[in-house]
């Protein structure tokens, strides 16, 4: 080949891309413009994480230490994972393999299982913060699993608001840390629901293990229909000349007197035994116990099912009553758990409910004190 073909030869080596990608290092390497290089190393680097996933990495990281606040950290020295996610600076205690006991106390989520997302424990925590007036923070038992557990930092107040006098004292001390048979109404507060239902229905109720029925009152229709079938029994000519002539004379010529008589008293006795039979059963069906540690609600007379709530899982409670339940002083109380979409024991036809609610306060407030006693 001559000169020419020997120069066209050099000329397609270094110029075809296909050729450039084949060749030596040195010829690839003096095709790569070097004010280019350091731009493709800022795009390879991964971006700095910003201050909210520092923030989730931080408090992550304290939920794995069972700390409510997150330590100082120096962003230098690559604590915090990618993503929000734990390091390897995370306590040997709480890894998966071998997860922390649940503390006692503790809110899960639904099914009574841990929260396997901690974004949803964090705003599961702040919902009870803001309902309870408790605070929340979650903890860890493994980088995967967390709970909700109540700290100390801001003091518990009664739904009824009568806490504080005016004069900024409290009267904690006063009925909260009084034995039950000393009380007196001079230690609860003016304008307390205890002046207005009376003390001795509040010491009754607040007895250990104390049972709750259906009250008798609220049972009162059927007590009516009881009535009702008596005065058939009583008087059962009276019923018959109640009905119309038209009707009486027919049955008069269907039946003698005797045995016209006798069906009407046979008929009130049946009337009465529903009613009063129907009373027995509602009266004994269901049962409520305020018990140490939790409310329990048992319903069967035969089989039986029981539901248990822990006085420090209970975070909303409601009393409902119609007008009549009001003048006649029986109402139902409703209770749910964290976790749960409704109530989870209905306390029906409960007598005075408004001091139940009052009893319950109290165990509530005493179960919170206990546990922040145990930390």
């Amino acid at each position: 080949m001559g000169k020419r073909g020997k120069t066209q030869e050099r000329v397609m080596s270094t110029s075809d891309p296909f050729t450039v990608g084949l060749g030596s290092p040195s010829s690839a390497s003096a095709s790569v413009d070097p004010a280019a290089a350091p731009s493709r190393d800022r795009e390879a680097r991964p971006p700095p994480p910003d201050q909210s996933t520092v923030d989730r990495a931080d408090r992550l990281a304290a939920a794995l230490r069972g700390s409510p606040e997150p330590e100082a950290s120096d962003p230098s020295s690559g604590v915090h994972g990618r993503h929000g996610g734990a390091s390897e600076t995370s306590p040997v205690s709480a890894t998966a393999d071998a997860p922390l006991p649940v503390p006692e106390g503790a809110v899960a989520g639904s099914g009574g299982l841990p929260f396997t997302d901690f974004g949803a424990a964090e705003s599961k925590a702040a919902h009870l913060t803001a309902q309870t007036g408790d605070a929340w923070w979650v903890r860890a038992l493994s980088p995967s699993q967390f709970v909700l557990v109540c700290s100390a930092v801001a003091p518990a107040a009664m739904s009824t608001g009568v806490l504080d006098m005016a004069d900024g004292s409290s009267t904690e001390d006063d009925f909260r840390t009084k034995p039950l048979d000393e009380l007196q109404l001079s230690d609860f507060p003016d304008g307390h629901p205890v002046h207005r239902f009376g003390l001795g229905q509040y010491k009754r109720f607040a007895k250990r293990n104390f049972k709750f029925k259906p009250s008798y009152r609220s049972m009162w229709p059927l007590f009516v229909l009881a009535a009702i079938g008596g005065l058939f029994y009583a008087f059962p000519v009276a019923v018959i000349t109640l009905l119309p002539e038209d009707a009486v004379h027919q049955l008069l010529t269907s039946f003698d007197q005797v045995t016209l008589i006798s069906g009407v008293e046979k008929v009130g006795i049946a009337i009465a035994a529903v009613g009063l039979g129907k009373a027995f059963f509602e009266r004994h069906y269901r049962r409520y116990f305020l018990m140490p540690g939790f409310v329990k609600a048992e319903q069967g007379i035969i089989a039986r099912k029981s539901t248990k709530i822990a006085y420090l899982n209970v975070v909303n409670y409601d009393v409902q009553q119609n007008p009549i339940a009001r003048i006649l002083n029986y109402g139902n109380l409703e209770l749910s758990s964290a976790g749960s979409d409704g109530s989870e024991i209905n306390m029906k036809n409960l007598f005075s409910p408004r001091v139940v609610e009052l009893v319950l306060e109290s165990r509530m407030e005493e179960a919170r004190q206990a546990g922040r006693s145990k930390r």
